[in-house]
């Protein structure tokens, strides 16, 4: 009977550890089940982040750049002066100040009255400059077996420039040629300017020209290039070329005869604007 007992304790024994080890069994299987299901999930959603990525690369330029036809064009005009622009000035010596100065001064009364007498009207005349400046020499001194240099004031000098404008432009010779006369040597001739004293209804007829031009340059570039020229993008305005011609820089009075006049030259100005363009391409 004990041995009956035993064997069936025995057998209940070896029944719960069975069942125990086949719910350990299956309880790790679940785990390992559940973690290839997250791996896989990882995998799925690296793979959508890249895919996503590598679109957002594919839609962006690599360079950040527009892409269009870009061209540059320009309007120029060229068109005769209507002013003329004299820098006159003169110059005296003098031992002192006051004697270089009292000279200028009586030279430039007659300049102002040369310049009236062709008919400058005094709110065309501005002076530019006026500067008085002593003047060195430089002697050697003996003294104790010593040589040296020692600088003394010879006298002083004195400039006055005034700019001078005038319409009448074929009396610009004229002028010239009787200011040198009035003033005699200390006539100072620094330059003649013709330019034009409104330019901007110039500038306008020039820049309409600039932008007709780059038109017709996008639309012959898409015509060779096979494509459609599309809006405009931008557009910019690089420069206006400058109205203004030299035409006399740092004369004196040796350039004038007493017996011949002076021929001016008036000329052509040329008034230039550039513009930029980008438009676009129309697939």
């Amino acid at each position: 009977m004990m041995k009956k007992r035993l064997t069936l304790f025995g057998l209940l024994i070896s029944t719960l550890i069975v069942l125990s080890c086949g719910d350990s069994d299956q309880y790790v299987g679940a785990e390992k089940n559940d973690l290839e299901v997250g791996q896989t999930s990882t995998q799925l959603i690296g793979s959508t982040t890249g895919s996503a990525k590598s679109g957002l690369s594919t839609g962006s330029s690599p360079t950040g750049s527009i892409q269009g036809i870009a061209v540059t064009g320009s309007g120029v005009i060229n068109t005769k002066p209507d002013l003329a622009v004299l820098s006159l000035g003169i110059e005296s010596r003098g031992q002192t100040v006051g004697s270089a100065r009292s000279d200028a001064a009586e030279a430039m009364a007659r300049l102002i009255i040369s310049l009236e007498k062709n008919k400058v009207r005094e709110n065309h005349i501005k002076t530019d400059h006026f500067n008085i400046y002593p003047e060195y020499t430089y002697e050697e001194i003996y003294e104790d077996g010593n040589t040296y240099s020692r600088q003394k004031i010879t006298g002083y000098r004195v400039s006055n420039s005034i700019s001078v404008q005038t319409s009448d432009l074929e009396r610009v010779g004229e002028i010239i040629d009787d200011a040198a006369l009035a003033v005699g040597d200390a006539i100072r001739i620094n330059g003649i300017n013709f330019t034009i004293e409104n330019t901007e209804s110039l500038e306008k007829r020039a820049m309409a020209m600039a932008v007709s031009n780059v038109i017709d340059k996008a639309d012959r570039i898409s015509e060779l290039a096979n494509v459609k020229r599309g809006a405009l993008i931008y557009i910019t305005n690089q420069n206006v070329g400058s109205a203004t011609n030299n035409m006399l820089e740092r004369s004196s009075m040796s350039v004038f005869s007493d017996y011949a006049s002076t021929p001016i030259n008036v000329g052509q100005l040329t008034i230039e604007v550039t513009v930029d363009a980008l438009f676009g391409i129309i697939n």
